[in-house]
């Protein structure tokens, strides 16, 4: 339980490369593109893998029927040495990067300090490394992750600048009557 990996990177060309070899709908390209040009968050031309495959993993999970299985799928997306285990910096990661991308979605989303308790309950307010299967039943039961996943976060993104005048639209060209991801993935 102690495989430490670089944060590695994901590069704007490769990315585009990728999204040309799975030959995605071209929509479907669009909001990948402007999930990348969020996560780059500094205009370098790329972003953190981890971070990157973080936020995406509930949209990427197509047969995850349970919050377990998406936070597991989750988790196993960012854990490449497979160490099956995971320490309170990546489980905050994890849910700030998928609140995130839920945002950007139009998604209903929790706050900063709804993810740092969640995080706290799970880990015990300790800050050792603990395995996932120690981790999920902690996070499946925690009443702000049950509230987000079915679509009841306290916030929503506040879209500016040009955003402001899209009418029926939120960022990305998202139709605001779309399921949240949480809505979409959990519901049997």
């Amino acid at each position: 339980c102690g495989v430490k990996r670089e944060n590695f990177t994901i590069d704007e060309n490769s990315f585009q490369s990728a999204l040309k070899d799975c030959m995605f709908k071209s929509s479907d390209a669009d909001i990948l593109n402007d999930l990348f040009t969020m996560w780059d968050e500094e205009g370098f031309g790329f972003v953190s893998y981890r971070t990157f495959l973080a936020g995406l993993s509930p949209l990427a999970c197509g047969d995850c029927y349970t919050i377990g299985s998406a936070l597991s799928f989750s988790m196993k997306l960012i854990d490449p040495g497979k160490t099956g285990c995971i320490t309170p910096v990546r489980v905050y990661e994890l849910l700030v990067a998928i609140n995130k991308t839920a945002g950007f979605l139009g998604d209903p989303v929790l706050k900063a300090v709804e993810i740092q308790d969640i995080v706290k309950h799970v880990f015990l307010r300790q800050s050792h490394t603990r395995t996932h299967k120690d981790v999920l039943p902690r996070l499946e039961r925690h009443p702000s992750i049950a509230k987000f996943v079915n679509g009841r976060g306290t916030q929503r993104y506040r879209p500016t600048g040009e955003d402001k005048h899209k009418g029926e639209e939120r960022r990305g060209g998202i139709p605001r009557n779309r399921k949240s991801i949480g809505h979409r993935l959990y519901e049997a």
